[in-house]
């Protein structure tokens, strides 16, 4: 076990309007276990009072950094914070969630000279703190660092930790050092962007089975509405696994046909969600039945370990709905 107060984590927060839950999340933070932290609070022009709050708790305690920006979007946030992170490790939070007590503790015991990527289990709740649900349990094991890929891009992993940011402690130096940003104009699907292309530098993944972390289902929130109405900031979701499938197909061709498959899958589920008999969108249902076609071909002749039997039969299944126009 490694010794406390041994390396400093930087938190990284963004924020905007979250004045019920701000502060709830902070001190969540402030009260951890591990004690040498630097709290990063990246204020995105919040207009609903978040900002005097924030101001307020930074006062009250010297380990956090607050920073305004005019509303800029959370990606741009979060390379602000990653342009102030001091510290060896760096760890994410949404200003509406919260961090279990023994969050940072947990996930820097498990942290290792192999610059290992450490990730943990979390739970989701609602408004009101009720938990709804935790993350699949998993073995608690290392994976090396084509599987972790293989995984991240995987419709059923059985880790099924996907591209969350939060759940996860980083190296500060892999992000400095290969001067990792977040990619900005992707508004969905950025998280996964960046654990990937942290995962590109070559470190390996440990997954371990304590619940860290509590993520809020709110009913206004970005995620919460994503399935409820459609909008063009939702493409942005395939523009990131296309970065994805462009450098994987260049420097690693054994996982490129994951990146097809993974591509594949969000052109359809956004094609879904796209109102059926809605004529403005029409161009943007063209452009997704182009995307899937130019990569059906590929999925369905490939019998690498990385595209199963049921991946070829789905995704002929979910091209024939498409060609026969079957909406529901």
């Amino acid at each position: 076990m490694k010794n406390m107060n041994d390396a400093m984590v930087s938190i990284i927060i963004p924020v905007y309007n979250v004045k019920d839950y701000i502060s709830d999340c902070i001190n969540s933070i402030c009260t951890q276990t591990y004690k040498n932290l630097q709290i990063i609070i990246i204020d995105d022009g919040s207009t609903d009072g978040s900002s005097e709050i924030c101001r307020s708790l930074a006062e009250n305690d010297k380990r956090i950094l607050y920073i305004h920006q005019d509303n800029n979007g959370v990606s741009s946030a979060r390379n602000i914070g990653l342009d102030n992170a001091k510290g060896k490790y760096i760890c994410f939070a949404d200003g509406d969630d919260l961090l279990l007590p023994n969050c940072v503790e947990a996930l820097i015991e498990k942290a290792s000279d192999d610059n290992s990527l450490i990730i943990s289990r979390y739970q989701k709740i609602d408004e009101k703190k009720t938990v709804i649900c935790k993350s699949i349990e998993y073995p608690e094991e290392k994976i090396n660092n084509t599987d972790a890929m293989d995984n991240l891009l995987e419709l059923d992993s059985k880790f099924g930790y996907q591209g969350f940011l939060w759940n996860k402690l980083f190296m500060n130096e892999i992000i400095q050092k290969n001067k990792l940003r977040f990619t900005k104009g992707i508004i969905y699907n950025e998280d996964r962007l960046f654990v990937f292309q942290y995962l590109m530098t070559g470190c390996d993944a440990v997954f371990i089975q304590t619940v860290t972390y509590q993520y809020r289902i709110r009913s206004e929130s970005a995620m919460g509405n994503i399935n409820i109405a459609f909008s063009l900031k939702q493409l942005t979701e395939l523009n990131a696994f296309i970065i994805i499938e462009n450098q994987l197909c260049k420097n690693h061709s054994t996982l490129c046909i994951k990146a097809n498959l993974a591509t594949f899958y969000c052109a359809y589920d956004l094609y879904k969600r796209i109102p059926a008999n809605d004529d403005k969108y029409i161009v943007y249902k063209r452009i997704l039945k182009k995307h899937m076609k130019k990569r059906l071909f590929k999925i369905l002749c490939n019998t690498s370990k990385f595209v199963t039997m049921k991946d070829r039969c789905r995704c002929l299944y979910y091209w024939l709905r498409v060609r026969m126009r079957i909406e529901k």
